[in-house]
């Protein structure tokens, strides 16, 4: 269950609506005069008296309105007058007490023009004035005003009930919700109230007393909010609700209904609607002609650039992958990038024209220099796609230095550079700080960097000054800490202490011993610092072991700076220590400062103090804030409430309220929390993602592959792909694997014909570890599993051979391996070589975990687990990896 990018995005903190305090008062007035009587001398001849009993009449309130009614429609024209004035004032719940701007506002909107209304509607929000702002919306006529201030309408009636009920004032909570538009989300809002009441049941059996038609939209709420997938699903059908019924259809399974919804009209959507129609075909196990793909064909090559890059996201996302590749060379970084992730360097180094057997870098890099020089300065805007002489060596600097092959890189491009730096050296230091790593999409080479960088700089102060400006990407606190480093050990060379800076940053891995030693030289430091300068030389210390999040040296930090320092800041550091009292203390504190601040419940942090309570071992105040969850949530918000149960580590309540999102999502609107809902790529790309992985997880083979085949369709003709079209391929894998196993009963032939070409149509070893093993042996699928592992067994040796000093190649190894249960003792001799090459790595110490797990040695995949998580503490999914190897049973081989 992988919920790492809900959780990366989120940005706990405040979450609440930023506006001023409600305005409403706590009462209405008690008046000892009969109301009666009142409403008579609306039309006294003395001006005083009527002046007296409108003020009284006002104070009274709802009280007031039947009398008031009769005489709005009476003979006494003063009377009614009065009376249809106060009937407005205390109807948009204006009271003698409301802000004078409010009724302002009031006043404004009731004359205004169409264009002014949304704009007043805003101020209104801006001020808190629900019931004032629902009011008005309620009563619009106006098409064009109720439809633009629809979705704000529905936040603004969440918000107003959220405070209620704060206030433990659930009767109100209930007005506003049904204030609310009778639209999907709002209706989904009144839903959950009812539910969280224990109501629903009630309301769903009056609802099916409601007579033919007229109640279906509001039983479709009701049935999403208990859960029930089906009725929800029929109910929205019989109101015309297509899209929420075609959606329920995917949680059930079933993507066609949703496959089958109208796209985008027009050459927008062309692309969309030929892949969709390829799609549907392909799920029902049609053998498509190969002419039916014609249309794709052509629009990958078509001049538009962005539609040929969508038709070959198309193409990669139906599984036509022979086809996509050779027209993604015509976009070389994309397609470089591309080959380099599935671990074909081959074709990589073809798709840059070099020869894949004995490849000339010394000759292609020569090359690409000249060719710079003679296109002058190239424009400052970097095409991470079509390359350009510059952005294509950056490139190839970062390959050879990630595939290990540093004396090939430094043979090919130390004399260039320097070269480059006697005939332009501003043009020279623009190429070293890319290398560095100032555009991380083209990846970099600090290594190279480093040692041309040093070669350049002799004993030169000025070129020292360049040199450390670019290494430090401009940043002026490691530009700081390089002059404090300095301090720390004066006999230090400039080339040492450059190697030890890049080191401490970050940069550079390998030198595990290194780093610790500027770090020991730091602390060390401090036992002498004047208690004045104690503050700034911890700030220091937090500077130089920033750049490695080493959560156990930076719980040091705090426990220097005194009881009196704040925790909040530490909160993922303290948590990778199992401190987690101290977290839920942090979060808790957190949600009621942002709740003083926003008047609105911070779900977010509730869910996190929840987690850390329930880890703490309190479980009854862990309970209760499910329960505010529970209460405040009313249908919005569920992805921030998924980051916060993530980042706290109770992965079990994520996983429910995930699920609770995916049901209460509208397609139509955006969520309370801001994140765009269904039909949205971006957030299928997140939330939904993430639901079809825990899925597959699970083994709910339907349901996960239903996901992910809307979730290639949503990618597919948008563009969602462009700087990674590897990513198609990881989509479709998924999609195959799912459906594979989901047939698996039924149709045994047709599964294993999807499940034996998964590894030959989408390779990427390290997305079948993920993605395909796995799954394959909780089917019971060993045969084909061994199968499957053997060749690509075969195809990770020689590549390690090929790359032996790569460490993201060794660790690529071992994790297949591991996820497959599969030659183990080979898998921990490449483990360990790849954290040789880059020791305290989070990810490859986490591999190491996985090993010893699939050994059945639970003890040493939590030892090794910890590590990871301790120098990767804002990791979620090492979170994750650690609570497996806890809490699941020991994989079966």
């Amino acid at each position: 269950m992988k919920f790492n990018r809900i959780a990366a995005i989120a940005g706990i903190s405040s979450l609440g609506l930023a506006a001023a305090p409600s305005p409403e008062t706590a009462g209405r007035a008690v008046i000892s005069q009969p109301i009666g009587k009142l409403v008579a001398q609306l039309g006294d001849d003395s001006f005083q008296a009527r002046e007296k009993a409108s003020g009284d009449l006002w104070r009274m309130g709802d009280a007031a309105l039947p009398e008031l009614r009769k005489a709005a429609a009476g003979e006494d024209p003063e009377r009614a007058v009065r009376a249809r004035e106060l009937i407005g004032k205390i109807e948009l719940f204006i009271t003698p007490d409301t802000d004078p701007a409010i009724i302002a506002l009031v006043g404004k909107y009731q004359t205004a023009s169409e264009g002014e209304k949304t704009d007043l509607l805003d101020m209104m929000f801006q001020k808190r004035a629900w019931r004032q702002l629902l009011k008005l919306y309620a009563a619009e006529t106006n098409a064009e005003v109720r439809a633009n201030y629809e979705t704000k309408a529905c936040l603004v009636a969440v918000a107003a009930a959220r405070e209620k009920l704060m206030a433990d004032q659930p009767d109100e909570a209930r007005e506003f919700l049904e204030l609310a538009p009778a639209t999907p989300s709002g209706l989904l809002a009144l839903a959950e109230f009812h539910r969280s009441q224990g109501t629903l049941e009630v309301e769903l059996e009056r609802s099916k007393q409601l007579p033919a038609g007229t109640g279906d939209a509001w039983r479709t709420a009701l049935y999403r909010a208990s859960g029930n997938l089906e009725a929800a699903r029929d109910s929205a059908q019989a109101a015309g609700e297509d899209r929420i019924s075609a959606a329920m259809s995917v949680l059930l399974g079933d993507p066609l209904p949703w496959l089958r919804l109208p796209g985008p009209a027009g050459r927008e959507g062309e692309i969309r609607r030929n892949y969709t129609a390829l799609a549907i075909r392909r799920w029902q196990g049609e053998a498509i002609p190969d002419a039916d793909f014609e249309p794709l064909r052509k629009a990958m090559t078509a001049k538009n650039k962005n539609k040929r890059r969508s038709a070959i996201d198309a193409m990669l996302l139906l599984g036509r992958r022979a086809e996509a590749e050779p027209e993604l060379a015509r976009f070389p970084l994309a397609a470089f990038s591309y080959f380099d992730t599935i671990d074909e360097t081959s074709q990589a180094l073809a798709t840059l024209g070099l020869d894949p057997e004995r490849p000339d870098f010394e000759g292609w890099v020569e090359k690409r220099f000249a060719q710079m020089a003679g296109d002058g300065a190239e424009p400052p805007d970097l095409d991470t796609e079509s390359g350009g002489d510059r952005n294509e060596l950056i490139t190839m600097a970062g390959f050879l230095e990630t595939r290990g092959l540093h004396g090939e890189n430094a043979s090919a491009f130390t004399e260039p550079l320097l070269k480059l730096a006697e005939d332009d050296s501003p043009a020279f230091l623009d190429v070293l700080g890319l290398l560095f790593g100032a555009t991380p999409k083209l990846g970099s080479a600090p290594e190279l960097a480093m040692e041309v960088g040093i070669a350049w700089a002799g004993d030169e102060d000025s070129r020292w000054d360049d040199l450390v400006h670019s290494a430090s990407r401009g940043q002026e606190p490691w530009e700081e800490m390089w002059e404090w480093m300095g301090k720390l050990d004066a006999k230090a060379t400039r080339p040492e202490r450059l190697e030890a800076f890049l080191t401490v940053t970050g940069n550079l891995h390998g030198r595990k011993d290194l780093r610790k030693r500027w770090i020991d030289l730091a602390w060390a430091e401090l036992k002498n610092a004047p208690a004045a300068g104690r503050e700034d030389w911890l700030r220091k210390i937090f500077l130089i072991s920033v750049g490695v999040p080493d959560a156990e040296n930076q719980l040091r930090r705090l426990a220097e700076a005194g009881p009196e320092a704040s925790k909040g800041t530490f909160r993922e550091e303290l948590s990778a220590a199992g401190r987690w009292d101290e977290v839920a203390e942090i979060s808790l504190k957190t949600a009621e400062q942002n709740e003083k601040f926003a008047r609105e419940p911070d779900l977010a942090n509730r869910a996190y103090a929840s987690a850390a309570l329930r880890r703490a071992g309190r479980p009854d105040e862990a309970d209760a804030q499910d329960e505010m969850i529970d209460k405040f949530s009313l249908g919005h918000g569920w992805l921030l409430i998924v980051a916060g149960y993530t980042l706290g580590g109770d992965f079990e309540k994520a996983a429910q309220a995930l699920e609770k999102w995916a049901r209460e999502a509208d397609p139509d609107s955006l969520e309370a929390d801001r994140f765009p809902a269904f039909g949205n790529p971006l957030i299928s790309l997140l939330g939904m993602d993430d639901l079809g992985e825990m899925l597959l997880e699970r083994g709910e083979w339907k349901r996960a592959a239903a996901i992910f085949e809307v979730l290639c369709q949503a990618s597919a003709g948008t563009g969602a792909f462009l700087d990674t079209p590897v990513a198609a391929l990881r989509a479709r894998l998924q999609a195959e694997v799912a459906r594979g196993l989901a047939i698996l009963p039924d149709d045994r032939e047709r599964a294993l014909e999807i499940l034996v070409a998964c590894p030959r149509d989408y390779p990427g070893d390290g997305s079948l570890a993920d993605f395909f093993y796995p799954p394959l042996r909780k089917a019971g699928l060993i045969e084909l599993h061994d199968q499957c592992f053997a060749e690509s067994w075969q195809r990770m040796s020689a590549l390690i051979a090929r790359y032996p000093e790569s460490a993201n190649t060794n660790n690529t190894v071992a994790w297949v391996a591991a996820r497959a249960c599969r030659e183990l003792d080979a898998a921990e001799k490449f483990s360990e070589n790849a954290l040789r090459l880059a020791p305290d790595l989070g990810i490859y110490l986490d591999t190491l975990a996985e090993i010893h797990f699939a050994r059945g040695d639970r003890e040493g995949a939590l030892k090794w687990s910890g590590r990871a998580v301790n120098f990767m503490p804002d990791a979620v999914e090492l979170r994750q990896q650690y609570e497996r190897f806890r809490s699941d049973p020991l994989p079966k081989p």
